[in-house]
């Protein structure tokens, strides 16, 4: 009878064992990182005064899946002068990402203002080369954690 021999193997188990660990630590420092960026990009396309660009955040998802930039929950925008009424800034952010009408109470008359899409911008001009340079990451990153 034929007999096979394997020696590291108990080596090469151990290091599989890591990997689920290894691969989840390095997508939640990448989701990180993109997510920053994304947001100083998402801010950046805002522009204006700041109030409405404070009032952004990045979150990496619970289960390190994702990265999503978004509008502070239960947060208001800070009142401009002369402003009797604030906004949630969620309120505020979809009406500048997808337009809005203004209403002349004293002419009646209605204007439609364009969307600024500034999520939807946001990551476009980039996004090729940063998941290109996240993958590596996440590989060489794995690859250290494994022991390789």
């Amino acid at each position: 009878m034929q007999s096979i021999e394997l020696r590291g193997m108990k080596e090469i188990q151990k290091a599989f064992e890591k990997f689920p660990d290894a691969v989840k630590k390095a997508k939640a420092a990448e989701l990180d990182e993109l997510g920053f960026s994304l947001y100083g990009e998402v801010r950046q396309n805002i522009g204006g005064s700041g109030r409405v660009a404070g009032v952004q955040e990045y979150q990496v998802g619970s289960g390190k899946g994702y990265v999503a930039v978004r509008p502070m929950g239960r947060t208001e925008v800070p009142r401009a002068k002369g402003r009797k009424k604030s906004y949630r800034a969620g309120v505020v952010t979809a009406a500048l990402e997808h337009g809005h009408i203004t209403v002349n109470r004293y002419v009646i008359s209605a204007q439609h203002v364009p969307g600024k899409e500034m999520y939807q911008k946001a990551g476009t001009t980039q996004a090729p080369r940063l998941a290109e340079a996240a993958a590596r990451s996440i590989e060489q990153t794995i690859m250290k954690e494994m022991g390789f």
